[in-house]
Order: C-alpha cells, then sequence, then structure tokens
C-alpha cells in the first residue's frame, strides 16, 4: 500500500519504548488463575497509554496474557453525525406492536419501523475509513466489549494478539482526525478475555466422565431437548447461514438470521469435519429490570462506585470536584444471579452462563446457557426449567447466533 504501510512491531508508538523500566504491573493484571469474585476489582484494571512488554503474548512462553483492545471509547453521538455526513448510515427495518395491548387482540398491528442500526453503522463506517488496508487487517477495527472502561465499548484498531500486522502510526493519527478523537488510542482490557491463560499444548480436556451432581445430571447429546431429534430432516440451512468466507457486508443480513428452538444437526460442530459452525448461544434475551428485580429480591444486587464530576463546567477549575457515585452494575449482577442459580453444578459448566452479545437478538444481549460448542457438558433440561421458572421467563430458551463468531470458520490442523 502506498499510504499505510504495515510498521516493525519495535517501532510502534502504540507499545512501551524497549529498555523502559516499568515495574511489576498491578495485582489486579497478576498471574493467576482466573476467578469469578475478581471481576470488580478487572473493573478498576490500569488503562495504559502505552502497552507494557509484559502483555506481549511472543514474549511470553508460557502463559497468553489478557487480551487488550488499542482504541477509543465509543461515543455514538458524535460518530453517528460524521456517518450521517458521509452518508453511511445502515437503516434496517425493525418490527413493533401498535394498538392498546388492553384492548382486542385485533385492534394490535404489527408495524415495519426503520431505524438506524448504530452498530453496523460504525461498522461500515471503519470499513470506509480502512478501505486502503488489507482486508484482514481492516476487519479487526470494529467495536468490542471491555470491562475497564466507564460504558464498557471501544473503537478497537488492534489488540496484543494483533502486533505482527497492526495498522501504522500514520494511520492512527489520520484516524484520529477523521473521527474528531481529541487524544490518542489507549490500551483497555477486554471484558471476556480478561485473564491469563495457560498455553494449550494439545485441545482442552473435557470435564472428567465421573463429576455428577445430585440434583441436575449432565445429559447426552442425544437426548438433549434443545437439538433437532435425530432424523428431523430440516432440509439446507438459509442462505444468510451458508458455508462461506465471512464478508463484513453481510452482517445487516445477520441480523436477520433465523433464532431457531431446536438447533439444527448442521450447527453441531463434532458432526462438521472440514468447517467450524458458527457460534450459537442457548438461552433468553436479557430482560435487565426484570433480572435486577430478582436480584433485588435476593439480596444480590452489585454496586460499584464510579467516578464522575461535579460544579459548574464554566467556572473556574478548582470549583469542580471529582465524587464517587454507588451504582448497581448491572452486568455484574445478572453475572451473580447466575452464579447463584447454578451453585449446584461445576464450576466449568456454571461459568458458561453468562451475559453475551448475540446479533440477531432485538437488543443484542442474552442471557446464555451454554452453546453448540459446549455440547457434551451443557446443563440439563431439567435444570433450563427450573432456571426459566426462577427467572421469571414465559417460554422456552432459543438459539442466538453469537455477535463476533458468527461465520463458519476453517479447522485448524495445527496450532
Amino acid at each position: 500500500m502506498d499510504t499505510f504501510q504495515t510498521p516493525p512491531i519495535s517501532r510502534l508508538a502504540s507499545l512501551d519504548p524497549p529498555g523502559m523500566k516499568r515495574g511489576k504491573l498491578p495485582p489486579v493484571m497478576k498471574r493467576s488463575a482466573y476467578r469469578y469474585e475478581e471481576r470488580p476489582a478487572l473493573r478498576k484494571a490500569p488503562i495504559y497509554d502505552t502497552l507494557p512488554r509484559s502483555l506481549i503474548p511472543s514474549l511470553q512462553p508460557k502463559l497468553r496474557p489478557p487480551v487488550m483492545h488499542y482504541g477509543w471509547p465509543v461515543d455514538f453521538e458524535r460518530l453517528m453525525k460524521i456517518a450521517e455526513e458521509l452518508d453511511l448510515l445502515v437503516v434496517v427495518d425493525l418490527d413493533d406492536l401498535v394498538g392498546d395491548p388492553d384492548g382486542p387482540p385485533e385492534g394490535i398491528h404489527r408495524i415495519t419501523v426503520p431505524t438506524v442500526d448504530e452498530l453496523d453503522t460504525i461498522d461500515g463506517l471503519l470499513e470506509a475509513a480502512g478501505e486502503e488496508l488489507p482486508p484482514s487487517v481492516r476487519q479487526r477495527m470494529r467495536l468490542r466489549r471491555v470491562i475497564n472502561e466507564m460504558l464498557g465499548v471501544v473503537v478497537s484498531l488492534y489488540t496484543n494478539y494483533d502486533l505482527a500486522t497492526p495498522v501504522s502510526d500514520e494511520f492512527v493519527e489520520w484516524l484520529q482526525d477523521l473521527l474528531g478523537e481529541k487524544e490518542r488510542p489507549r490500551w483497555y482490557l477486554d471484558e471476556e478475555l480478561c485473564y491469563w491463560r495457560p498455553r494449550q499444548k494439545s485441545s482442552p480436556s473435557q470435564l472428567p466422565t465421573t463429576t455428577t451432581m445430585d440434583t441436575f445430571q449432565t445429559p447426552s447429546v442425544s437426548r438433549l431437548a434443545s437439538l433437532d431429534p435425530p432424523g428431523m430432516k430440516r432440509g439446507k440451512l438459509p442462505p444468510v447461514m451458508k458455508r462461506s468466507a465471512y464478508r463484513l457486508e453481510e452482517r445487516p443480513a445477520l441480523r436477520k438470521a433465523p433464532i431457531y428452538d431446536t438447533l439444527p444437526r448442521s450447527l453441531i460442530p463434532s458432526l462438521q469435519p472440514k468447517l467450524r459452525p458458527p457460534v450459537m448461544h442457548y438461552g433468553w434475551p436479557a430482560n435487565f429490570k426484570r433480572l435486577l428485580e430478582v436480584a433485588e429480591e435476593l439480596d444480590l444486587l452489585v454496586v460499584v462506585d464510579l467516578d464522575d464530576l461535579v460544579g459548574d463546567p464554566d467556572g473556574p477549575p478548582e470549583d469542580i470536584k471529582r465524587i464517587s457515585v454507588p451504582t448497581v452494575d448491572k452486568y455484574l449482577t445478572v453475572d451473580g444471579l447466575l452464579e447463584a442459580a447454578g451453585e449446584e453444578l461445576p464450576p466449568s459448566v456454571r461459568q458458561r452462563m453468562r451475559i453475551c452479545r448475540a446479533i440477531n437478538a432485538r437488543l443484542g444481549v442474552l442471557v446464555s446457557l451454554y452453546t453448540n460448542y459446549d455440547l457434551a457438558t451443557p446443563v440439563s433440561d431439567e435444570f433450563v426449567e427450573w432456571l426459566q421458572d426462577f427467572l421469571g421467563e414465559t417460554e422456552r430458551p432459543r438459539w442466538y447466533l453469537d455477535e463476533e463468531l458468527c461465520y463458519w470458520r476453517p479447522r485448524q490442523k495445527s496450532s
């Protein structure tokens, strides 16, 4: 490329310069097994201007560092204005109901409402901005969830695992000006892969077959009510779920991907020898209002202190004070609620029940019980029925498409 060359890692302005002595990482970033109860502390993990070299994966032979995103916190309002100026707004048709909910059913009508899709719009804006970059580099620039930023979402340019082919510092400066950012990007901690992991020498082992629970037994795959029964003929998957290379322009179509009551067997990974299917989540759309009410009844609300500024922004700086505001963290609260609900499950099974992002869910957020990659050790149908009643859900869970891993991938023959 004539304009934006990929720089060598030693010259990246986003990294600590060689020879810089930073000292040990703070305790919250320590190299130890991840424990669920550490999540509140991780929300206060440091945000780095330059990446400590101890977090560069290639320099860590035994452990894989947490995933760090280099980018900016998302200002949706500003990005929407830029996209509108460039005629890049993505409008999708969403269904809505109109009428008196207390009146007769025939008085309620379903209508289609054109709505700006903020996530797809920003994806398209970043795609247009990076048109001169190689596709594999450009497609990394997207919205990502992080654990240590106020709103939890950043425009990620690349991660510490992409340092062999990052975007150049020249491109970063140009993009900073295009997006109206006043400061350089910084390094934020990924919401999911926020902990150190051992390097895998082989495929991860499954749970021991001797694992037992008195109340909720792990069922065999053939008996799961969440799967198409053996012998059921469903036909080919719809075009949007086709086995082909993922292209960014397909994301709007993926938002209309089917939501399944039972999982088609063609989406079971163990039945696909050549390709890895998209990740599918079995769960319910997150109704935070109801979930927080359940958590409050059980005294499980998680309250964190968030910084805020008070005073006259047009007055002298000494009149502006920083205060801590106790705030209910809805994500940590729901995580804790699911942790309590699954106290009789093995830890590795219980920790899969979490809030996640789905591309074809109405509001994009799910309570996920397990995925199609967890079918060797899912929770039982009996537990699902109990949890459905516990959470006040009126319908059984369904299968939704993961927001990130929403496409077919080749199987890796080697590490």
